[in-house]
Formats: structure tokens, sequence, C-alpha cells
């Protein structure tokens, strides 16, 4: 829609929304990857048993994606064998409806602080909903490109739909020029950065996929875990918060 030309910004505004650029690029690096760790510590319990097939890294890389940034367990159902919704969350250490527990937020408000950023969880809980509703739009999949049961290595080349970067930088200059004049006139800069952050949050729930797709490959190990009450061998990535980072990084370089 149009926007006012009588809508000026404070002098500090241009350093502002940049700031305010940094912080969502800084987001979308840190959001995913406190999850993806607790997730490789669930998986990473050693035993030993029955000679099985070792769960395939595709199988396992789509499971966690759908995790990581869904949410969405049922694909960890069908690849481990679990029958029970609730002990799948229990066993990755997911609890309630969004992937941002409030540990997470806390931890962003205090990462965020350090950086120099006085973000209130509530304005932390308004951005992370906006990438888990955006997040939703991630279409993944993955497939092993090479795999070696002998040296325990492989690697699986993933597959995701990307958005323009270029659009998260537009949010914040979007959300900038649409301030409240009387909150402009007012000059005060928490209210400021924070009414930002609630426009923002609007317009990065509503960034589209660009259509386009890139491919990249993540190095998995073989390591043997129990699910279940099971001592299976599975692929997991080597590192599972470098699997959380390329993921979201790829997603949102488009």
């Amino acid at each position: 829609r149009e926007k006012s030309s009588s809508i000026r910004h404070p002098p500090v505004m241009n350093t502002g929304s940049k700031k305010g650029v940094i912080f969502v690029m800084q987001f979308r690096r840190t959001s995913a990857l406190l999850l993806a760790l607790v997730m490789l510590i669930s998986l990473t319990l050693t035993g030993c048993g029955k000679k099985e097939p070792p769960i395939p890294g595709d199988q396992v890389a789509e499971a966690m994606a759908d995790i990581l940034v869904k949410n969405d367990v049922s694909k960890a159902m069908e690849v481990f064998g679990y029958t029970d919704e609730a002990e799948v969350r229990s066993n990755w250490g997911i609890d309630g409806d969004s992937i941002y527990t409030d540990e997470v937020v806390d931890e962003l408000v205090s990462e965020f602080s350090n950086m120099g950023y006085k973000a209130t969880a509530e304005e932390i809980r308004v951005i992370t909903d906006a990438f888990s509703k955006l997040y939703k739009g991630i279409e993944f999949t993955a497939r092993v490109k090479v795999a070696d049961e002998e040296t325990g290595v492989a690697v699986v080349t993933c597959t995701v739909n990307t958005v323009d970067s270029e659009a998260f930088t537009q949010a914040m200059l979007d959300a900038a020029s649409e301030l409240d004049p009387d909150l402009l006139a007012e000059g005060d800069m928490e209210d400021i950065y924070g009414q930002i952050l609630y426009i923002a949050a609007a317009n990065i729930s509503e960034i589209k996929s660009t259509g386009r797709t890139v491919d990249y490959d993540v190095d998995f190990e073989l390591s043997t875990v129990e699910i279940c009450g099971k001592i299976r061998q599975v692929w997991v990535p080597k590192d599972a918060k470098e699997f959380g980072f390329q993921l979201t990084y790829h997603f949102t370089a488009g």
C-alpha cells in the first residue's frame, strides 16, 4: 500500500533499520540450532545388540527437517518405528505446539541482549511465530549420495526450496517506514524498535518461496542408538547443529 510522505525516520533510524536487519539475519542463523543440538543428544546413545540394516541417512534427514522447522513428527514416527507421538516428542525434547520453547526464547533474548538489542520475550515470541509460519513453506527432500558402513561415513544431498534473502531486509525497511508518526515523534527507541519487530514479523510471515531449489551436501556418520527400547544403527548428521544451520540458511538465502 502507499506510504504516507509525512512519515520521516528519526536521525537514528538509518542505523536502526540496519540494526533491525542484522537482528533478523542473526535470528535466521540461530533459531533452529538449539533444537538441532537437543536432537543430536537424543540420538547419540551407545549400545550393542542384534545387527539390523541401518536407518538410511536420507530418511533421518527428512524426519529431522520436519521436526526442526515444522514441528511435525509424523516422518519420525514412520522412520524410527514410534507408535506414540508423545513418545517421539519426549525422546526428542519437543514440548507443546511450537518448536520455540520458552527456553529457546529466553536464550534468544539473552543472545540479542548481548548484542545490544533489548528485545522482550514477547517481542521475540512474535518473531519466532513469524518464522514458524514461514518455515511451514519449506519443502525438503534428501537422497543418499554415498554411504560406507565399513568406515561409518556417508554424504546426504539435501534439496530445499528457497525464499529471497532480500525479502528479509525489505521486511525490516518496510516496517520502519510504516511506523506510527506519533511514536516517532516521542522518540522512545525501545518502543520504536519493538514496533518495528511487530510490523516486520507480520511481513516476514507473508514471505513466499521463489520457486527455486538449492542442493547441498551434509556429512553423516553411523551411530548405534536406542530407539523404542531397541538398539539400532542409524545414519545421523555428523554435526546436528550444522545440519540445522544449513537447512535454514539455504532456505532463506535464495
